[in-house]
């Protein structure tokens, strides 16, 4: 690595005072306490670090990774202005960030210029780096430089179906495994999110006045997302749907349309970890080209949840619109450099004069 201008070998630690040095380093990582920025004189209470993205990074896969290495950092600047069309820059990703080394759902990585017809990084808004909740002394966190994508292959659907059965059919089979992961496994560690569930604070478990929970209560627990359609054999719509017979082990989502549209939110392939993206049927991963063009792999999970859904079908369509799309650039980018460097005097033979402004 190098370090304040000379090749070092050894831990990344050794760049812990020379944060550009770290940040340029593919695999470390440097983090800022909460709240604290780069060269402020300020009163420090914890300490900068760099770290080793290898050790730290796999620690919160199921199962934990001790030395995981299927990762790619990349400028975040390049990696938006990679998605050259709409659809690709406003996705939903899994990533981590060098000041946050997990893979979680991301919502506003990038945002689409419409005016420039370009992706750019979002710097707007509540997003990551930024402080929602600010107070007068609070000092700016910056914006991240880097984000750190998960290179790792996508289990196919066939390895969700057998030994363990694990690809959920219909809403329901999906409703019964999110309820069930706060029983099985630390929900905040366990793949709630990552298979396409929600974190919801139930606030009915939470006495306002003494400020505490009720006995025995869990107030922090996995919930199935709220069906966009009826594909997903059932329809959200329909008046004994959640209240009717039958329908007892149903997530009895709140009438706080706020609260389900902004906490909960519409269940979507794009919200579903590519590595658990095929254990619903019509979800398919497929690779992210934001990735693709800056010379690393990743992979993003597309598709609308229906009941039989086929696998390969949008996986298909989107690769071939993307290959034409791609073929289209490199043909002229063929052509503007066929045409470098050549005087066109089309113009010159017309008006009868040469190039060396003498009359023909």
């Amino acid at each position: 690595m190098w370090v304040n201008g000379q090749c070092a070998e050894g831990p990344c630690r050794l760049a812990k005072d020379f944060p550009d040095d770290c940040k340029a380093t593919p695999y470390c990582a440097f983090q800022l306490p909460h709240g604290m920025q780069i060269k402020r004189d300020y009163h420090r209470k914890v300490d900068e670090e760099c770290v080793f993205i290898d050790e730290r990074l796999g620690l919160s896969l199921q199962p934990p990774v001790e030395d995981f290495t299927d990762y790619t950092k990349i400028d975040i600047n390049k990696f938006c202005a990679a998605a050259t069309k709409r659809r690709d820059c406003l996705r939903k990703r899994f990533v981590a960030y060098p000041e946050r080394l997990r893979f979680q759902l991301e919502e506003n990585v990038c945002q689409w210029n419409y005016n420039q017809e370009v992706c750019r990084v979002n710097r707007v808004g509540a997003q990551y780096g930024q402080i929602v909740n600010i107070t007068a002394t609070t000092l700016r966190q910056e914006n991240p430089g880097y984000v750190i994508t998960d290179s790792r292959k996508p289990p196919k659907n066939r390895d969700f179906k057998k030994p363990d059965d694990n690809f959920y059919d219909n809403w329901d089979e999906y409703n019964n495994m999110c309820l069930n992961v706060n029983d099985e496994e630390e929900v905040l560690g366990g793949g709630c999110e990552e298979r396409g569930c929600a974190l919801f604070f139930d606030e009915t478990k939470y006495d306002v006045t003494t400020q505490k929970l009720c006995p025995g209560c869990d107030a922090v627990y996995c919930v199935p997302r709220y069906p966009a359609d009826d594909k997903y054999g059932i329809d959200p719509y329909g008046a004994d749907v959640w209240d009717g017979p039958g329908t007892d082990a149903r997530f009895n989502f709140t009438d706080d349309i706020d609260t389900r549209d902004n906490w909960i939110g519409y269940l979507a392939c794009e919200t579903i970890s590519p590595q658990y993206c095929n254990s619903v049927p019509g979800c398919n991963a497929k690779r992210d080209v934001a990735c693709s063009k800056n010379g690393a792999t990743c992979y993003v999970c597309v598709g609308s949840p229906e009941l039989g859904g086929k696998r390969r079908r949008m996986d298909v369509t989107e690769l071939l619109m993307d290959y034409l799309s791609t073929r289209e650039v490199d043909s002229a980018l063929e052509m503007e450099s066929d045409s470098a460097g050549v005087l066109d005097l089309s113009d010159e033979v017309s008006t009868g004069i040469s190039a060396d402004g003498t009359l023909l």
